[in-house]
């Protein structure tokens, strides 16, 4: 959890922009005429998604999320609700700051981001599993997440899947759960993902001699108290711009 300065949060929404195939839409998405996000400065939570649509187009989404009588807003919603939005081919769209409190997954919209991937993950193949996203979607996704969990200082267990968050599954008999949503995907391994971010950013923090630890996927002491001081020398730097 941080509560970043006003300065980390146009440090926080640009710096993504210069991140190879990251394209800013902020400027550029329609909003609804009368209705605007709410600003917080605290984010506790990285929120994966599925778009549940083959649609690669982030401006029919907002399109769709804007108008009236949406499956979020009835009066519509003031921007497309998702801070990012990753196609198949691997391109981040970055579509509202990161201190935008967006409406995309219930009472954890106020302390969380929406990530999502342009992706239906509810169909099934030919052998009756469900399928992944492709290649290039999966990888930016983690780096992605890799790069707002140092910027945010999140330990890779605040990464949750919108059927992981409570209120959307319940507990049945011997410890399983019934969803309510299988977003972002049933073919997706939520425990797989937080295992590949916690890798590369162990990776990442031991080549700033940060981590002296394992490359092991397990984000305990070391690694803790090694992105607890990689993100003390961000916010040291940002206070000397």
């Amino acid at each position: 959890m941080t509560n970043l300065p006003s300065l980390s949060e146009w440090w926080m929404d640009n710096k993504m922009l210069t991140k190879k195939r990251v394209v800013d839409l902020r400027s550029l998405l329609p909003r609804h005429p009368t209705r605007k996000w709410k600003k917080r400065k605290k984010i506790s939570w990285l929120i994966v998604h599925m778009t549940a649509s083959n649609n690669q187009d982030p401006y029919k989404t907002n399109e769709y999320h804007i108008s009236p009588g949406n499956h979020i807003s009835k009066k519509g919603c003031p921007r497309i609700t998702y801070h990012d939005y990753i196609t198949d081919d691997g391109t981040i769209y970055h579509c509202n700051n990161y201190f935008d409190w967006i409406w995309h997954c219930g009472w954890i919209n106020r302390w969380s981001a929406g990530i999502t991937m342009a992706f239906r993950g509810q169909t099934k193949d030919n052998s009756g599993n469900y399928i992944t996203p492709p290649a290039a979607q999966w990888r930016s996704l983690i780096q992605h997440l890799v790069r707002l969990c140092l910027y945010l200082n999140l330990s890779p267990n605040r990464i949750k899947g919108h059927r992981e968050v409570r209120g959307f599954w319940k507990l049945l008999g011997r410890g399983s759960k019934k969803y309510k949503t299988s977003c972002p995907g049933f073919g997706i391994d939520l425990d797989e993902l937080r295992t590949q971010v916690c890798k590369r950013l162990q990776i990442k923090l031991a080549s700033e001699n940060l981590y002296k630890g394992k490359i092991d996927g397990k984000f305990f002491i070391l690694s803790k108290a090694a992105l607890k001081l990689y993100h003390q020398n961000l916010l040291v730097a940002l206070t000397r711009k």
